[in-house]
């Protein structure tokens, strides 16, 4: 019979029997119930703790390497050279933006300076340079010439700056430049590359003693010939013409700069002849001629009238056509031996019933000397002559013609003339240096 003692301890142990019998079939087969098998390494050990459950399959590289915070998502590509290197190069703040293209020499804007007026009989002679900008302007990068083929013969003194709408006035000596300006001349503005910026050209007459040749409107009108010189102020238009103004105008016998009669000039500008004056060898009022002599027949006669007017001029030079802006023009030359009035003579071109005008008032032609007309001039003609072909008549004071040429094309090309040769006696002929004022050559 089994004790209570006896019977707790075999309930106690019956449990552990049944453990054992549920976990390791294999080993109650082989006689092992207590043994390694029940708590070795394969319940607790690295079958399930182990690598397989927490290591390196589930933490490791795969999920927080590399592949996720590596050099693929950071990396080079992200922030390297292709996003901020180039773009801040020498592309966008280089030479291109800011270099010589937009700082360099010469003005961007505005306009070169301008002739304004000449003076070409002066002592010395001058001309005057406008800035027609609203900002003033260095002439140090500019030349002026007498010569178009030589456009860059002198610079302007170094430093000169002309105030906005101001003037600058360039005088002409042998010191500097050492040329001056001639009677019939051109005169020329140029850029350091040669380029000829402004021109203007005159000839004998535009620009006389006392005158000078500017633009009016002043800075940008055509060039005139002006009573009263302006050097570095604004150019002043001429004053309408009057009896006494001392100024041969049209319809004037003459203009003493008076209105006193008894003086050789009434007070409507006609000549008082004094019977006195004549064979003094001046041409003094109211004569047609003075032979220095009180002689009948020798072509002026004791009261100092012409006798005869075939021989005294003929028509010697003649330009039709110029490259250089040169206007037309027709010179005439003396053959007699004495002084004589030429404003009772008439000209016209080959159409005489258009185009036939009278001399200035007070045109005196002297021996051996010239008289030049000019297409345009205020003592010239209106009408021009024709390089394809062209004629001039000379008419005596009795409407007789006294002298006459014609030429055909190609005879007076641009820039030659149609002159005699010899000068004054000759046949004439093409002249490829045409010599307006002077004998031809």
């Amino acid at each position: 019979m089994k004790t209570r003692a006896h019977l707790q301890t075999s309930l106690l142990l019956l449990p552990l029997v049944l453990l054992a019998a549920c976990s390791d079939d294999t080993s109650e087969a082989s006689g092992t119930d207590t043994g390694t098998a029940d708590t070795a390494v394969d319940d607790t050990g690295a079958g399930d703790t182990g690598a397989g459950d927490t290591g390196t399959s589930d933490t490791g590289t795969a999920d927080t390497g590399a592949g996720d915070t590596g050099t693929s998502d950071t990396g080079t590509a992200d922030t390297g050279a292709g996003d901020t290197g180039t773009d801040t190069g020498t592309t966008d703040t280089g030479t291109t933006d800011t270099g010589t293209t937009d700082t360099g020499t010469g003005p961007v804007t505005g306009v070169p300076p301008l002739i304004n007026e000449v003076s070409a009989a002066s002592t010395p002679d001058w001309f005057e340079v406008y800035n027609p900008n609203d900002e003033p302007l260095s002439l140090n990068d500019f030349y002026f010439s007498d010569d178009e083929l030589a456009p860059q013969r002198t610079l302007f003194p170094f430093g000169i700056t002309i105030p906005a709408r101001g003037y600058y006035q360039q005088t002409l000596d042998a010191v500097f430049p050492g040329f001056a300006l001639g009677g019939t001349e051109t005169l020329v503005i140029a850029d350091l590359g040669g380029v000829i910026l402004d021109t203007v050209s005159w000839i004998d007459g535009d620009s006389p003693l006392g005158e000078s040749y500017g633009r009016f409107p002043n800075g940008d009108g055509p060039f005139k010939r002006l009573y009263t010189p302006t050097p570095g102020t604004a150019n002043l238009d001429n004053p309408p013409p009057a009896c006494g103004d001392g100024r041969l105008d049209a319809g004037e016998a003459c203009d003493d700069g008076n209105t006193t009669a008894g003086d050789g000039c009434n007070a409507v500008c006609v000549v008082e002849f004094v019977v006195t004056d004549c064979g003094n060898g001046a041409m003094n009022s109211g004569e047609e001629c003075d032979d220095s002599n009180t002689l009948d027949g020798d072509g002026c006669d004791s009261l100092c009238v012409l006798e005869g007017y075939t021989g005294l001029m003929v028509i010697n030079e003649a330009q039709a056509g110029s490259s250089l802006g040169v206007t037309d023009w027709i010179e005439f030359t003396s053959r007699a031996s004495f002084p004589f009035r030429l404003d009772t003579f008439a000209y016209s071109d080959n159409q005489p019933d258009l185009h036939t005008l009278t001399f200035a008032a007070g045109t005196i032609l002297y021996p051996n000397d010239f008289v030049t007309v000019g297409n345009g001039e205020p003592t010239g003609f209106t009408w021009g002559l024709g390089v394809g072909g062209d004629g001039i008549r000379l008419y005596a004071p009795d409407s007789t013609l006294i002298d006459t040429t014609d030429w055909l094309a190609a005879q007076a090309p641009i820039d030659s003339s149609w002159a005699r040769l010899p000068n004054a006696t000759g046949p004439f002929a093409t002249n490829a240096t045409p010599s307006r004022g002077e004998p031809n050559l």
